[in-house]
């Protein structure tokens, strides 16, 4: 005998997937390498005005040292002092004349080997004994860009399980032939199964963040070492250079952490978005594992059944077929009696009788007590 599937088909139902809450969590470039960029400055305001010397006629203003120094008479080495100053140091009618053959040597810039000797002709101007006041006022500022060279990175890793319920129905025929005998069984299964996931999330765009930020004066001097917020040119770079300085480093700070505070923000984002993802992809797979695994299970228990139903109703409907056997052929037939020829002239034949005819009693009533007590 055998068995013959003639349709098998299922069902699935998936049960809501249950997750097991496994993740791993990578962030990468959540702030990275930052450029900055300085957007816009502004500098301290400067307001300037001429004062007087305060040196006496017999002195000059020394431009490097700011103080007055008494003016040489002939021969007094005057190539040691700033050229801004060689004019200025000797006394009226002396010049300050560089000397051809000379083995003294300066280290600082202008400086040459030199002496206060008679004029020859005109004797140079001596320039006016006059100084520029600066005084530096209001506020220094600075805007700056901050940027991360590389946007952030989610990276997440998940794993789900699912449970799916599937039903099928199938149909198998047992035996051959007019005595063959087909059933139909429907069955259920149900499977389980887990599927992991990873996924990773860059964000478009680095992110930044932009700050300004302001310096007083005072803060400028006290950076600078400076005293006074008045005095020359030098006194006012050193005032404008440093109030430049704080403005830039202090908007950088805070458009630093600015962009580091969107980069963490935007690396959540990303966190978020890889997390999701990572959970729907595993979900997705898990379902789909699970739907096979209770298919194929529905499946084989429905063929089975079916065949262990048509087995067992063959074995109660079929008839059963005789044995066959074997007979033995019948002996030969004898021959019948040859009968002896008759007299040549029979016998007479004895007539018969006809038979006596039967006797029959007359008819009589039977009187009404008599036939009550005949009946039951």
């Amino acid at each position: 005998m055998k068995f013959t599937i003639a349709a098998a088909c299922a069902l699935a139902l998936t049960v809501p997937a249950e997750s097991i809450s496994l993740r791993f969590l990578e962030r990468v470039n959540s702030q990275g390498d930052i450029d900055f960029k300085v957007v816009s400055e502004t500098p301290f305001d400067k307001e300037s005005k001429e004062s007087k010397c305060k040196c006496p006629e017999d002195s000059f203003w020394h431009v490097k040292n700011k103080e007055c120094i008494k003016k040489g008479g002939q021969g007094y080495e005057c190539g040691f002092f700033p050229a801004e100053n060689h004019d200025d140091v000797c006394k009226e009618g002396l010049a300050c004349k560089k000397l051809e053959s000379s083995d003294v040597g300066y280290w600082h810039k202008g400086a040459v080997p030199a002496s206060c000797q008679p004029c020859k002709d005109e004797c140079p101007k001596a320039k006016p004994c006059t100084s520029e006041e600066i005084t530096v006022k209001g506020k220094a500022c600075a805007k700056v860009e901050a940027a991360s060279k590389d946007g952030p990175t989610g990276k997440e890793s998940a794993i789900e399980k699912a449970t799916a319920t599937a039903k099928a129905e199938a149909t198998a025929t047992y035996g051959e032939g007019p005595d063959a005998v087909t059933r139909t069984a429907t069955a259920e299964h149900t499977a389980t199964a887990s599927a992991s996931d990873s996924t990773k999330v860059k964000g478009k765009e680095p992110p930044k963040a932009s700050a300004e930020a302001c310096v007083t004066v005072e803060e400028a001097m006290k950076s600078a070492g400076v005293k006074s917020a008045s005095g020359d040119k030098e006194n006012a770079e050193k005032i404008m250079a440093a109030g430049k300085k704080l403005a830039f480093e202090k908007a950088k700070a805070e458009a630093e952490q600015g962009a580091k505070k969107n980069a963490d923000a935007a690396a959540e984002g990303a966190e978020r978005k890889a997390e999701k993802d990572a959970e729907a992809d595993a979900k997705s797979e898990a379902e789909a594992k699970a739907k096979k695994m209770a298919e194929e299970g529905a499946e084989k228990k429905a063929k089975q059944a079916a065949e262990a139903a048509a087995k067992e109703a063959y074995s109660t409907t079929a008839a059963p077929k005789p044995e066959p056997t074997t007979t033995a052929a019948p002996p030969p037939a004898k021959p019948a009696p040859t009968e002896a020829p008759g007299p040549l002239f029979p016998k007479a034949q004895v007539p018969i009788q006809p038979a006596e005819e039967p006797t029959v009693e007359p008819r009589r009533k039977i009187p009404l007590d008599e036939a009550a007590a005949e009946m039951p």
